[in-house]
């Protein structure tokens, strides 16, 4: 497995703690077991939000950047980004994804 040994999960759009927490371990699960086949050694970790674009927005990206992170909504409506952060000197990607298409 290539997957960061702990895996951190954001998620912003559950009604309990407890359904954020089991989701939020499912999902870092899934990643570990995708990891097998797939290079996720630099995964920053993933944010499940309810409130898309402002998690985006609030993303920390590890350096001061102009361009804002909205998603699309010319062609067809961005649900999904990876953009890359810097984690302790290191390129890595951060996985949202609206909360709405799971």
């Amino acid at each position: 497995m290539t997957a960061p040994p702990s895996i951190p999960v954001c998620v912003r759009a559950f009604d309990s703690v407890e359904r954020a927490t089991d989701f939020a371990n499912l999902l870092a699960e899934y990643a570990r077991e995708l990891s097998r086949w797939i290079n996720l050694e630099r995964l920053d970790g993933f944010t499940v939000a309810d409130d898309y674009p402002q998690a985006l927005l609030e993303l920390d990206r590890g350096y001061e950047s102009s361009n804002r992170l909205t998603p699309t909504d010319e062609h067809a409506i961005g649900v999904a980004m990876t953009p890359a952060v810097i984690r302790d000197g290191t390129i890595k990607n951060h996985i949202l994804i609206n909360a709405a298409v799971i």
